[in-house]
């Protein structure tokens, strides 16, 4: 189950957020987009994993200071800037709600706060064509649309099994979906005029309310895109 990455994260005031310009008092960045969220929080606040996964990286960047990065089942990367300490170490399995760090002021911070973001891939290196917006999804949006159950790609499109022939992309309206199924949109593996079932149940992948259900089958769905792409 994904969590925030702070306890009693509602409490803390949210400085930028995600796809915001920063402001002309941030120089160079001015006019850029903020790729994730941030916490104001005191220094030495818990920083904790919200999702299952492999820490990758644990350093210091000039702009991130003490930084943390952790990979996700799906292969998305998890970042969290300006520590004042790292816990969590290179190649550590982590549960959600593993400790990672304790908040800080390092690096090109303007007062102590814990900057998250989450890229869609992880196996593409981070580089300044890379790191854009296009490349990123809303953390936040992402960790409520778990608790919530209910999932939006993008705050308008979802996925849901529209008969027992494909399953289809829709716009509006939230259905009550995993988040597995949104990394596979994220990834572009799902086309527009969806996926026929033959195909999905060939492999055992059930359709309509057994796969809406059950987070288990979800994750088996993603699988089957990711082996079975050539084929769509």
């Amino acid at each position: 189950m994904a969590r925030y990455p702070l306890d009693n994260y509602g409490s803390f005031k949210t400085g930028l957020t995600f796809g915001q310009p920063y402001p002309a008092s941030f120089g160079s960045l001015a006019g850029k987009h903020h790729l994730g969220v941030d916490k104001i929080c005191p220094v030495g606040t818990p920083i904790k994993a919200p999702v299952d996964g492999t820490i990758v990286f644990v350093g210091q960047l000039q702009e991130g200071g003490l930084t943390t990065h952790l990979r996700d089942y799906f292969g998305q990367l998890w970042r969290f800037m300006h520590q004042s300490r790292q816990i969590a170490v290179q190649g550590q399995q982590v549960a959600s709600g593993g400790l990672l760090g304790l908040s800080g002021d390092t690096g090109i911070s303007t007062a102590p706060h814990l900057h998250y973001d989450l890229f869609k891939n992880a196996s593409v290196p981070l580089t300044a064509n890379t790191l854009i917006l296009a490349n990123f999804l809303d953390p936040e949006a992402y960790i409520k649309a778990q608790l919530t159950n209910t999932t939006m790609y993008e705050g308008k499109t979802i996925i849901v099994p529209k008969d027992k022939d494909k399953f289809y992309l829709v716009q509006g309206g939230a259905k009550h979906w995993s988040p597995d199924v949104l990394t596979a949109l994220s990834w572009g593996l799902i086309p527009e005029d969806g996926i026929p079932v033959d195909k999905a149940t060939a492999d055992g992948i059930p359709t309509g309310s057994q796969l809406q259900y059950d987070g288990g089958q979800n994750h088996r769905l993603v699988e089957w895109i990711r082996t079975h792409k050539d084929l769509l």
